[in-house]
């Protein structure tokens, strides 16, 4: 029995549902229909998909405050200000990792604020690790041709940074199975 049970349990741990968000600037540039269909290519199941506002409340679910967000993407930018001998508190007025992160983190959300997002319920085998594939990296100077984010982002985290904004990277996807069900709880209620 317990063997039996462990056979049709272990299938279902490998297909997995996702969140996956496209942004307003992906929407912006009419890229909407080229991005899904990255997706549907992979043999990826688009279960739900609602055009939403993003509001205050929903981008706060959506992307939880974390002091360990917000030190790794400080520390992110402070690389990223290093690699062009650009002094980041002469753009953002310190060099505290976590001050930075949570400085990105509201810059973030105004940036989304009250605008169009796509919201997507992404299913199929292996979907997280699926989309982060066909996603790429954040930074679009690092992301692999072939990507969404390699092939269509035209912006970096030093330029985003400099003009004190959040990075313009066209989607947004779940990182965990955890936090796929937290992000489809927020925008499919």
């Amino acid at each position: 029995m317990i063997a039996i049970n462990w056979y049709i349990i272990q299938p279902m741990k490998l297909y997995q549902s996702t969140f996956v968000m496209i942004k307003p600037d992906a929407i912006d540039r009419n890229l909407v229909g080229r991005i899904i269909s990255r997706f549907e290519d992979a043999g990826l199941i688009l279960d739900s998909l609602k055009i939403s506002k993003a509001t205050i409340h929903k981008l706060q679910n959506n992307y939880l405050p974390n002091i360990n967000w917000f030190e790794k993407v400080g520390n992110k930018v402070l690389a990223n200000f290093s690699n062009y001998s650009l002094d980041v508190k002469k753009y953002l007025n310190t060099r505290n990792p976590a001050k930075i992160g949570e400085m990105i983190y509201k810059w973030h959300l105004r940036d989304l604020r009250d605008k169009n997002i796509l919201a997507m319920v992404v299913s199929g085998p292996h979907v997280i690790d699926r989309v982060k594939q066909l996603v790429g990296v954040t930074e679009p100077l690092e992301a692999m041709r072939g990507t969404i984010r390699g092939d269509w982002c035209t912006d970096s985290i030093v330029y985003a940074n400099t003009q004190r904004r959040s990075i313009s990277s066209l989607v947004h996807r779940s990182s965990d199975v955890f936090e796929a069900k937290r992000q489809i709880g927020v925008w499919f209620q």
